[in-house]
């Protein structure tokens, strides 16, 4: 049996308020396997997107985990133990290293004064070890991968919605990571845009790539996930392959 790429373990989580403490997971497990995508699924505040978000320590500073909550990470044959990263250096290897996430609202992480080509090449510059021309062509190579290599040259704010989260996908892919997650990338998109969207990932999961697919919609999930599971009020209540849905 292929061993998992990433294990989460009886995954807890709070937030501080001033209420007291909120719970948003509570005791959530699964595994994700090389080349497999995976489908978390639930309404809002179901606590699907915390828990993606746990994969990549990127929850507030108000969130507290259990004791017993554990993420085990396959990196290059070792095994990083998540919660054990503190410095931002550290942090790297589940923050655009093993895994990338591309987010509901793309516009949100571009720079909107600079170019798409430019914000692509220099973050290679600032993570890799690639000369200026080879990130630039790099960065080429990745939007044709999601079929727009002639946007390079323009503005955020000149691209449409889906073209956006095209950047986003060619951006995250750029960092060549283990593990794309994919936060609720389709709600704020038309049907035709769904589509484009749904293409580029199944082109995707085509090459191998591995994808944890958040969202509350249960036909997107259908489309393209290999396994389902469905959260409700912080748990898992079922889970399963598309066609047990």
């Amino acid at each position: 049996m292929t061993s998992p790429l990433i294990k989460v373990e009886n995954l807890t989580l709070q937030f501080k308020t001033d209420e007291g403490l909120i719970t948003a997971v509570n005791d959530v497990s699964f595994e994700l396997a090389p080349g497999e995508i995976l489908g978390l699924v639930g309404e809002s505040g179901s606590g699907k997107s915390v828990t993606a978000k746990s994969l990549m320590l990127l929850n507030p500073g108000n969130a507290v985990y259990s004791p017993e909550s554990r993420i085990t990470l396959a990196v290059n044959g070792e095994s990083v133990d998540v919660f054990s990263l503190k410095t931002a250096r550290e942090k790297i290897v589940v923050r655009g290293g093993a895994i990338s996430m591309i987010f509901q609202e793309p516009m949100a992480s571009f720079a909107p004064a600079i170019t798409i080509g430019n914000q692509m090449v220099e973050q290679l510059l600032l993570h890799g070890d690639m000369s200026e021309r080879q990130a630039r062509d790099f960065s080429i190579e990745m939007l044709e991968r999601v079929g727009i290599p002639e946007q390079a040259h323009k503005y955020p704010g000149q691209l449409s919605g889906g073209q956006q989260q095209r950047v986003a996908i060619a951006r995250a892919l750029a960092m060549e990571p283990k593990i794309m997650l994919f936060d609720e990338v389709t709600s704020a998109l038309d049907p035709e845009m769904v589509k484009e969207v749904l293409d580029i990932m199944k082109t995707l999961a085509l090459s191998g790539i591995t994808m944890m697919v958040v969202t509350h919609e249960m036909g997107f999930a259908k489309e393209v996930a290999d396994r389902i599971i469905f959260m409700e009020e912080g748990q898992i209540v079922e889970q399963g392959t598309p066609t047990h849905f």
